[in-house]
């Protein structure tokens, strides 16, 4: 069922602008200052395409993860970015929105932090961890996906709580004149949200994949529209929000790493990642 919140005023928000904030969660929102309803999926604007505003785009973006407290899925992340078969397998729509994307590993290394995170983690944790790693060397085409270690969840800036509204959110401030584009993942378990959970048929993924899942969902939305003026249709919704899990189960699908000539040093026999369709507007639909 969706749920309408009001759009709120951004006039304490002076460094920083909210925007759409889900991963395939039931829960549908508004975006403070625009009313359009995001992510969720269904009603009239399922089958319509998504237009240009006119603002930026990312092309050839990378991906900074910052592993914060135990997740005991950073290898997996990371080979979800970086092996053949993972996430820039299933990036070649997004050249039709003027994204395209190619190697998702940058100059700037991922973090380990160890510390353990507050029990529930704010987007003002957040800005600070990112800060306390990356001052001075902000990364305008990076995105910085910041993963939360086990037992950790999470508040939106808008004060809402992971699992109960999102699954993940995305947001950009500005820091030292840079608009720096973030993801929050929070530790979501089959048994502790199982509105957030991903299911491939009759099973339901693992800690490790439903991340999956939250990290290319927002992620390819945070590259074609990273500040509200990029690509989405007349209802607000972006390209992932329209292939929601939460419009369609379908919308997963595992991808097991095939044996051949593409093999890279860095393929693992039996890897299977997890993935969540794309909406592309050549197709009219919903892609892996």
């Amino acid at each position: 069922m969706k749920h309408t919140l009001l759009a709120l005023a951004l006039s304490t928000l002076c460094s920083t602008a909210l925007f759409a904030q889900h991963s395939p969660g039931p829960v549908a929102v508004v975006e403070p200052g625009d009313g359009a309803p995001v992510g969720g999926g269904g009603g009239g604007s399922a089958n319509a395409n998504v237009t240009y505003h006119g603002g930026p785009v990312m092309a050839y973006a990378k991906v900074v993860y910052i592993f914060w407290g135990n997740t005991g899925y950073n290898a997996e992340l990371q080979g979800y970015r970086d092996f053949y078969g993972g996430m820039t397998e299933h990036m070649a729509m997004l050249g039709q929105y003027n994204a395209p994307q190619a190697s998702l590993t940058g100059s700037q290394a991922d973090v380990v932090d160890p510390s353990e995170p507050p029990l529930t983690v704010s987007d003002a944790d957040v800005r600070a961890k990112i800060a306390q790693y990356f001052a001075g060397q902000y990364d305008a085409n990076t995105i910085y996906v910041v993963i939360l270690g086990q037992g950790h969840d999470a508040t939106d800036p808008l004060g809402r709580s992971s699992c109960s509204s999102w699954c993940a959110y995305q947001y950009r401030t500005t820091m030292d004149g840079v608009t720096v584009k973030y993801v929050v993942v929070p530790y979501l378990t089959a048994t502790s949200c199982p509105s957030c959970a991903v299911a491939s048929g009759t099973t339901q993924g693992s800690p490790a994949q439903i991340a999956e899942v939250s990290v290319i969902h927002e992620v390819h939305e945070v590259m074609t529209d990273p500040t509200h003026q990029g690509w989405y249709d007349a209802s607000g919704w972006k390209i992932s929000d329209k292939c929601s899990p939460a419009v369609s189960a379908s919308n997963v699908f595992s991808y097991r790493i095939p044996a051949g000539p593409n093999d890279t040093p860095y393929y693992h026999p039996g890897y299977t990642f997890f993935f969540q369709k794309t909406w592309s507007n050549s197709a009219h639909g919903c892609v892996q």
